[in-house]
Protein backbone atom coordinates (compact mmCIF):
# COMPACT_ATOMS: atom_id res chain seq x y z
CA UNK A 1 0.00 0.00 0.00
CA UNK A 2 1.92 3.21 -1.76
CA UNK A 3 0.84 6.74 -1.25
CA UNK A 4 -0.45 9.09 1.24
CA UNK A 5 -1.10 6.21 3.84
CA UNK A 6 2.22 5.55 4.21
CA UNK A 7 5.25 5.95 2.89
CA UNK A 8 6.38 3.25 -0.32
CA UNK A 9 9.81 1.63 -0.20
CA UNK A 10 11.32 4.46 -2.61
CA UNK A 11 10.31 6.94 -0.46
CA UNK A 12 11.91 5.06 2.38
CA UNK A 13 14.78 4.61 0.86
CA UNK A 14 15.08 8.56 0.07
CA UNK A 15 14.58 9.18 3.18
CA UNK A 16 17.28 7.37 4.49
CA UNK A 17 19.23 8.68 2.12
CA UNK A 18 18.47 12.41 3.54
CA UNK A 19 18.41 11.26 7.12
CA UNK A 20 22.21 9.77 6.98
CA UNK A 21 21.69 8.15 9.86
CA UNK A 22 24.41 7.92 11.86
CA UNK A 23 25.08 3.57 12.76
CA UNK A 24 23.46 2.81 16.04
CA UNK A 25 23.44 0.47 18.80
CA UNK A 26 19.87 0.37 19.50
CA UNK A 27 18.82 -1.61 16.81
CA UNK A 28 20.13 -4.71 15.76
CA UNK A 29 21.97 -5.76 12.64
CA UNK A 30 21.07 -8.95 11.08
CA UNK A 31 22.82 -11.15 8.49
CA UNK A 32 20.02 -10.59 5.77
CA UNK A 33 19.82 -7.60 3.83
CA UNK A 34 16.14 -7.35 3.46
CA UNK A 35 15.98 -7.01 7.45
CA UNK A 36 18.55 -4.60 7.61
CA UNK A 37 16.85 -2.26 5.19
CA UNK A 38 13.21 -2.41 7.12
CA UNK A 39 15.48 -2.00 10.31
CA UNK A 40 16.76 1.13 8.90
CA UNK A 41 12.84 2.25 8.08
CA UNK A 42 11.82 1.53 11.77
CA UNK A 43 14.92 3.49 13.14
CA UNK A 44 14.09 6.49 10.62
CA UNK A 45 10.14 6.52 11.85
CA UNK A 46 11.04 6.37 15.61
CA UNK A 47 13.97 8.16 15.61
CA UNK A 48 13.56 11.00 13.01
CA UNK A 49 9.87 11.94 12.86
CA UNK A 50 10.57 15.37 13.35
CA UNK A 51 12.99 15.22 10.46
CA UNK A 52 10.70 13.36 7.98
CA UNK A 53 7.88 16.19 9.17
CA UNK A 54 10.56 19.25 7.81
CA UNK A 55 11.48 17.06 4.83
CA UNK A 56 8.37 15.26 3.56
CA UNK A 57 5.88 17.71 4.71
CA UNK A 58 3.71 14.31 4.99
CA UNK A 59 1.18 14.37 8.17
CA UNK A 60 1.84 12.67 11.31
CA UNK A 61 -1.10 10.50 10.59
CA UNK A 62 0.98 9.55 7.48
CA UNK A 63 4.20 9.08 9.86
CA UNK A 64 2.56 6.63 12.53
CA UNK A 65 0.57 4.98 9.56
CA UNK A 66 4.19 3.70 8.04
CA UNK A 67 5.95 3.01 11.53
CA UNK A 68 3.08 0.61 11.47
CA UNK A 69 3.00 -1.01 8.33
CA UNK A 70 7.04 -1.19 8.50
CA UNK A 71 7.01 -2.77 12.17
CA UNK A 72 4.70 -5.20 10.27
CA UNK A 73 6.89 -6.06 7.42
CA UNK A 74 9.57 -6.40 9.51
CA UNK A 75 7.97 -8.77 12.15
CA UNK A 76 6.80 -10.95 9.14
CA UNK A 77 10.18 -11.29 7.57
CA UNK A 78 11.92 -11.94 10.78
CA UNK A 79 9.46 -14.90 11.27
CA UNK A 80 9.60 -15.87 7.81
CA UNK A 81 13.57 -16.06 7.97
CA UNK A 82 13.83 -17.61 11.87
CA UNK A 83 10.53 -17.90 13.68
CA UNK A 84 8.41 -16.11 16.09
CA UNK A 85 9.78 -13.31 17.87
CA UNK A 86 7.87 -11.63 20.88
CA UNK A 87 9.63 -8.55 21.58
CA UNK A 88 8.93 -7.73 17.61
CA UNK A 89 5.44 -8.34 17.50
CA UNK A 90 5.26 -5.86 20.86
CA UNK A 91 6.80 -3.62 19.08
CA UNK A 92 4.78 -3.78 16.52
CA UNK A 93 1.79 -3.41 18.88
CA UNK A 94 3.01 -0.26 20.54
CA UNK A 95 3.06 1.62 17.02
CA UNK A 96 -0.93 1.06 16.84
CA UNK A 97 -0.84 2.26 20.69
CA UNK A 98 0.94 4.90 19.22
CA UNK A 99 -1.51 5.79 16.42
CA UNK A 100 -4.32 5.56 18.65
CA UNK A 101 -3.17 8.22 21.26
CA UNK A 102 -1.48 10.55 18.80
CA UNK A 103 -3.77 10.56 15.58
CA UNK A 104 -7.39 11.91 15.90
CA UNK A 105 -10.17 10.49 14.55
CA UNK A 106 -8.16 7.20 13.30
CA UNK A 107 -9.43 5.12 10.13
CA UNK A 108 -9.33 2.34 11.63
CA UNK A 109 -10.25 0.58 7.91
CA UNK A 110 -7.22 2.07 6.79
CA UNK A 111 -5.16 -0.04 9.45
CA UNK A 112 -7.14 -2.98 8.96
CA UNK A 113 -6.19 -3.24 5.36
CA UNK A 114 -2.77 -2.43 6.41
CA UNK A 115 -3.34 -5.62 8.46
CA UNK A 116 -4.57 -7.72 5.84
CA UNK A 117 -2.25 -6.82 3.35
CA UNK A 118 0.56 -7.74 5.85
CA UNK A 119 -0.88 -11.25 6.48
CA UNK A 120 -1.59 -11.53 3.19
CA UNK A 121 1.98 -11.67 2.35
CA UNK A 122 2.82 -14.16 5.70
CA UNK A 123 0.80 -16.27 3.74
CA UNK A 124 2.16 -16.44 0.45
CA UNK A 125 5.48 -16.25 2.63
CA UNK A 126 4.49 -19.86 3.98
CA UNK A 127 3.50 -21.29 0.95
CA UNK A 128 6.96 -20.85 -1.07
CA UNK A 129 8.25 -22.14 2.61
Amino acid sequence: MEGSTVFSHKEMDRLIEALAMPSSDGYVTYPEEGLNRLCAYCRALDEYEEQILRLTGAELRTILMSKYYWRSRLETLYERLHGSDGSLSQYTYKAIEELDQRVENLDWAVLERLDQETKEDRQKAEETV
